[in-house]
């Protein structure tokens, strides 16, 4: 299973806290002309039959980083290929490719021994502990969403029009950080500091494409990382077997300091494929079982 840096995290929790974000906001407020509960019941409904069915799916994640001179031009570029899996119910990480090359064999190793480790730990759990380790999961999972119920009390969501996506009719929204606003948790602090535009799709009244933008430099985590202005995150997502709607493709430029170094300009782009649907109490066993 792999494990990140401490800079690969930071820049997995910036993703994952504009989409998160923004996602919601926009499944909040496509349906504003509507009784406010019934938006809130089903953005919360569409949200859970999103997480439940992706539990059911792995995938590949093709990212190429480039780290950017002062004049914007690339002077540095790393890709990596992961195949992510949900293993005895949980995400797991293996590097299948660098820089447009399949692993060497040491390296091939080191992740099998990763994986190996993992699913030794794991295979062995009783129902009991497998039942209760699940729990925590979803428990902490939940807990993180908490701060969502604040956008619509955190942004001026407007609708400003609609467009064509992917053959999919949209409504396009806006959203601006209210003034005013008061944030009631660590992650909400943020709110005041990202403006965004949204896509919903009409039909699903699921998020097709966003585009984030800070407007303010952004403090993160016990690992001093600042973000600061202007920088901007453009995801996309589609639609997968009918059924649920999963990443496609995440732009991200940004400048940044991690500690006392630098990290100068930067760009990410993250394509996602290979999506196949598999069960989710799979798992992986050794030769020797297999046997």
């Amino acid at each position: 299973m792999q494990r990140l840096s401490a800079w690969q995290r930071i820049k997995y929790r910036i993703m994952r806290f504009f989409v998160t974000v923004f996602v919601s906001a926009a499944a909040l407020s496509t349906m504003r002309a509507e009784d406010p509960e019934a938006i809130v019941r089903r953005s919360v409904s569409k949200d859970l039959v999103n997480w439940n069915l992706r539990k059911d799916y792995t995938y590949t994640a093709k990212s190429e980083e480039r780290e950017l001179d002062k004049n914007g031009k690339a002077k540095k570029t790393d890709a990596e290929t992961v195949e992510v899996s949900i293993l005895y119910g949980e995400p797991c990480f293996r590097v299948i490719e660098k820089n447009g090359k399949l692993l060497s064999a040491a390296d091939a190793r080191k992740e099998e021994e990763k994986l190996a480790k993992f699913t030794e730990k794991r295979k062995n759990d009783t129902e009991q502990q497998r039942a209760q380790r699940l729990a925590d999961y979803q428990k902490k999972r939940a807990k993180q969403r908490e701060f969502l119920k604040e956008v619509p009390a955190a942004y001026n969501l407007g609708l400003i029009g609609e467009e064509q996506l992917g053959g999919r009719d949209t409504y396009v929204i806006d959203a601006q950080p209210r003034p005013g606003y008061r944030p009631k948790s660590d992650m909400s602090k943020y709110f005041p500091k990202i403006r965004a535009k949204i896509w919903i799709d009409k039909t699903d009244y699921q998020w097709v494409k966003v585009e984030a933008e800070t407007i303010d430099t952004i403090s993160f985590g016990l690992v001093l990382f600042r973000l600061y202005k202007g920088a901007r995150i453009e995801f996309d997502q589609t639609r997968i077997n009918g059924e649920i709607w999963l990443p496609k493709h995440i732009h991200i430029e940004a400048a940044g300091r991690m500690g006392l170094v630098l990290k100068g300009g930067y760009e990410q782009d993250t394509v996602f494929d290979n999506y196949r649907k598999f069960q989710s109490d799979s798992h992986i066993v050794s030769a020797e079982e297999a046997k």
